[in-house]
């Protein structure tokens, strides 16, 4: 991989943006885009990416959810002023069949989609679509969990929807009991996910858990008093992101990851003050809170740091999703990238 050039890049605002067309078009030579021009994106810090449908919420510190579509046109600002939304602070996002979970810090949303055909919000002038959505987005309340708990992430499977909090623990609710558990209260939690029916948890300087939750019992405590930023499962394997003790990993199919066999990845000299991660075709995309954007591939075991001094947007990098084969990514007061690996 090449460091980006200053020709690679291309600045636009999203009052003025790129078709998607001409994305793919000159795939090839954009590195990556950054939409930043707009002050808000100086302003407010920006925690948290989530995608459903061509859309994209970002979530931000105190000013709630700003919604695009995918030409990235700005279709609406989502606030408690204007909507059921629990608190402008928002932590993280869960995409689920047709809705998408909005954790704030004092509860979690649901916005319903199912309502919402592109194929018709593609045919509509621009004021139609901004109608169209307000009309047919539903947000609620999912009241199943505690207010005011300092929620910190959000998950949702066909079994289960996860919500940790900072200082009280995990709650997870069980679709087909309808019952509601709360698993290490008092603990500071930044992520956690199922897999089968095993909950992995990576928590503030306690390292990482497994839980089980048919037995309803902690199996395993992982990388003790390490302080675990982000769990993440692609494929076969479930990944733990530390925070300066470096990318730990296990297979599912052969059992490492239920019985806790994890090994390092990349080590703590390799990767800092990480917080989030993200896969696209065999490269494992890594952000730092101080050190801009890790990129490891999973084959050949290339390594490369992305980060201002090579002309990267952000040296604070808060999320990594996927979105249409591209990687999105959200920063620290510098806006919003999507990053086109260009070999």
């Amino acid at each position: 991989m090449k460091d980006p050039s200053d020709s690679g890049l291309v600045f636009y605002s999203l009052l003025n943006p790129l078709n998607e067309e001409f994305i793919k078009k000159e795939r090839e030579k954009i590195l990556f885009i950054v939409f930043h021009n707009d002050e808000f994106f100086k302003k407010s810090a920006i925690y948290s990416v989530g995608t459903i449908k061509g859309f994209i919420f970002l979530g931000t510190f105190l000013d709630g959810v700003y919604l695009y579509d995918e030409s990235r046109n700005l279709i609406q600002l989502i606030q408690t002023s204007n909507s059921n939304l629990y608190s402008n602070l928002i932590r993280d996002f869960w995409t689920y069949e047709s809705r998408m979970l909005i954790c704030t810090y004092d509860g979690i949303n649901t916005i319903d989609f199912s309502n919402i055909d592109m194929k018709k919000y593609n045919e509509f002038s621009f004021a139609q679509k901004v109608q169209y959505v307000k009309s047919n987005m539903i947000i609620s309340k999912l009241s199943i969990f505690p207010y005011g708990k300092k929620y910190s992430s959000v998950y949702e499977d066909d079994k289960y929807i996860v919500a940790t909090t900072h200082y009280n623990g995990i709650y997870v609710y069980n679709k087909k009991k309808k019952d509601l558990i709360n698993i290490l209260p008092n603990y500071t939690i930044e992520k956690a996910i199922c897999v089968q029916d095993l909950l992995y948890i990576a928590t503030y300087q306690k390292g990482a858990y497994i839980y089980d939750l048919n037995e309803q019992r902690l199996l395993y405590n992982l990388f003790k008093e390490s302080d675990v930023k982000y769990v993440y499962k692609k494929n076969d394997f479930v990944y733990f992101i530390t925070y300066k003790d470096g990318v730990y990993r296990a297979n599912i199919s052969d059992n490492s990851a239920r019985y806790g066999s994890f090994s390092l990845l990349l080590t703590s000299e390799m990767v800092s003050y990480t917080r989030s991660c993200a896969i696209i075709n065999d490269n494992l995309y890594i952000g730092s809170m101080k050190n801009g954007l890790y990129i490891f591939n999973l084959i050949t075991g290339k390594f490369q740091n992305l980060n201002t001094s090579t002309k990267f947007f952000s040296d604070n990098i808060t999320s990594l999703i996927e979105y249409n084969g591209f990687l999105l990514i959200t920063s620290l007061n510098d806006g919003v990238a999507i990053y086109n690996k260009n070999e």
